[in-house]
């Protein structure tokens, strides 16, 4: 891989591709001689867009061309920069105190404007980011990246040409240009890398301006399949045996941004073999999977998740997958769709799997019919993956003790006081763009619902005493998980103490 800075002078001017072109296809020509023509591209593979950036930069025959593969954060940034000398230009001009509706919209239908946050969008695309923050503060405008879970600042910029980017976003969005006193939410999608990128937007307004903020949603993406989801072989198997059964619910159970949609549409995927009716009821609907009737809530014209749960049930449906139980309406409906021959999934905001059942309780579901019904629970959470190029191992013996404490206060075997534990390199490699983590894992806790479990829910035992016959039964908890994908390397010990450990 080449990198920009061993070109001291790229081509400009009409010698250089357009911004947009370099945007779109990840194309810079670095380097233009009378014979040779030196281009960097993202993608080298791509053998057709090579093809049609051969065609478009109209070279004559004498030229031969030179193809060499650069990284996307520096092309992202050569990018930027380029925008920000046109953003420069026209920001001495821009006075908030004058902005109206129409200057509003000339300034964000701008080419700088445009070219600076198609630029942060695809740049956000190609490190992996799932939301953007375009924040104004007092004396700067910001934006961040959330990657693998965690926000990084990305760029700043002057605090007078927020208006327009907010404006151009709102455009977008089809969104009130004009309203910056009530929030807003809207969506638009993008086109990148011969797939359709869907982008959920929300606009709040703030003490010192709006914040907007866009999830990026992969909908033209396949949803992983179990056996991809990193789960342990006996966690895979519980999964595969409890989405064979013809009636009863599934419950997956965490906090926000913890990978239960994910996990739901890969047992979705796997139910998916043309001979069920499957429907799914979502917010938003994040993956489209063909043979699967998705439907999108939509709370302004009445489209809940109980709403439309009863009229699915006149679909002949075999699998429901409820998005999220948020109500005791939904919570009512899920179970009596259960019981009536229908196998549901559905998730829940619950701290572990045992208070799935006491928070259903809280609702009014009848404990008989919840025991009756009820298949399996998962609780999950999501962990950033140590980066295999530069992880370290752990000199420390205090940090060692304090990993092999954890598995003493849970009452599980004590590895060997010679494991070897690795944590994130403070400066990290160009592999994990310096942050020492690569990719996010799932950690889950399964609790397949036993005839002792179900004895326990029926006499409305207290959580506490439930925890305890799992303990005693040996069955593995969401803390102990954890531990053991730290003592095989996989993440870090101050990862699973932040993220889970501290909250159970």
């Amino acid at each position: 891989m080449i990198s920009l800075k061993d070109y001291k002078a790229i081509p400009s001017g009409t010698s250089q591709f357009p911004i947009e072109f370099i945007q779109q296809c990840g194309a810079l020509v670095l380097d233009e001689r009378e014979e040779t023509i030196t281009i960097g591209v993202a993608k080298t593979s791509d053998w057709s867009l090579l093809k049609d950036i051969e065609r478009y930069h109209k070279a004559g025959v004498e030229n031969k061309f030179t193809f060499v593969e650069i990284d996307n954060g520096e092309l992202a940034s050569f990018v930027f920069n380029l925008v920000t000398e046109q953003v420069a230009s026209m920001k001495s001009r821009i006075n908030e105190s004058d902005l109206d509706g129409e200057l509003l919209d000339q300034l964000a239908n701008n080419a700088p404007i445009i070219n600076l946050v198609n630029g942060i969008i695809l740049d956000a695309v190609r490190c992996g980011a799932s939301d953007i923050h375009f924040e104004r503060q007092r004396s700067k405008a910001i934006v961040r990246y959330r990657l693998d879970g965690v926000l990084q600042l990305a760029r700043e910029f002057p605090t007078n040409i927020f208006p327009s980017i907010s404006t151009r976003i709102k455009i977008l969005s089809s969104l009130n240009i004009l309203e910056q006193r009530r929030p807003q939410d809207g969506r638009f999608s993008v086109a990148h890398a011969q797939r359709s990128l869907d982008i959920r937007v929300s606009v709040v307004p703030t003490a010192t301006g709006e914040s907007l903020v866009l999830r990026i949603l992969n909908i033209a993406e396949e949803p992983l399949t179990l056996f991809q989801l990193g789960l342990m072989p006996r966690q895979q198997q519980l999964l595969v045996d409890a989405i064979k059964k013809r009636q009863g619910i599934i419950l997956m159970t965490g906090p926000t941004g913890s990978g239960k949609t994910t996990t739901l549409n890969a047992m979705i995927a796997a139910m998916n073999d043309g001979e069920k009716k499957i429907i799914t009821i979502e917010d938003p609907v994040e993956f489209h999977i063909s043979g699967v009737d998705q439907i999108q809530t939509n709370d302004d014209i009445g489209l809940s998740f109980s709403t439309i749960l009863r009229r699915v049930l006149r679909q002949d449906p075999d699998v429901i997958m409820v998005g999220e139980i948020r109500d005791i309406d939904t919570a009512q409906l899920s179970i009596r769709a259960s019981m009536t021959g229908h196998l549901v999934l559905s998730s829940l905001h619950t701290n572990n799997a045992v208070s799935t059942v006491h928070r259903l309780l809280d609702m009014d579901i009848s404990p008989h019919f919840l025991a009756a019904v009820l298949q399996i629970i998962c609780a999950q959470r999501l962990v950033r993956k140590l980066c295999t190029t530069c992880k370290t191992e752990v000199k420390n013996q205090q940090d060692r003790s304090r990993f092999l404490a954890e598995y003493k206060k849970l009452g599980f075997p004590v590895p060997s006081s010679n494991v070897s534990l690795f944590t994130a390199d403070p400066n990290g490699c160009s592999a994990c763009l310096g942050r020492g983590y690569k990719g996010r894992m799932a950690i889950m806790e399964i609790v397949p619902i036993d005839q002792e479990m179900r004895t326990l829910i029926e006499s409305q035992i207290d959580q506490k005493s439930m925890e305890d016959y799992l303990r005693e039964s040996g069955h593995p908890s969401l803390a102990y998980n954890a531990l053991e994908t730290v003592r095989v390397g996989m993440t870090s010990f101050e990862e699973v103490s932040q993220l889970i450990l501290s909250g159970l």
